[in-house]
């Protein structure tokens, strides 16, 4: 299911990536449990399809959040004190792992 979703994502098409943003937020333990590299990729492509036309924004946000909180939990993230975090914070997180 998730490897349908990435290619939702790849497709670049608005409303797709809205179908696979909303799903993969449903499964983002699911998610979190692929290689990091995957889940690098998954997290990057959410985070440039933000203001894209005919993209849900809050459905594409609502997955960066439910798939980043899964990763703190799953990896016992801890985020330094007074770290601005942002997406690209995680991104650059599974790059250093």
């Amino acid at each position: 299911m998730v490897d349908e979703m990435i290619k939702l994502l790849e497709s670049g098409v608005g409303e797709n990536i809205t179908k696979a943003a909303k799903a993969l937020s449903e499964k983002a333990k699911d998610v979190v449990e692929l290689p990091k590299d995957r889940l690098k990729k998954i997290l990057q492509m959410l985070n440039d399809a933000l203001d894209k036309p005919n993209v849900d924004d809050g459905e594409v946000r609502l997955a960066l959040d439910t798939i980043t909180n899964e990763m703190i939990l799953k990896y016992d993230i801890i985020i330094p004190e007074k770290q601005a975090i942002s997406y690209e914070w995680f991104v650059a997180w599974l790059d250093d792992q």
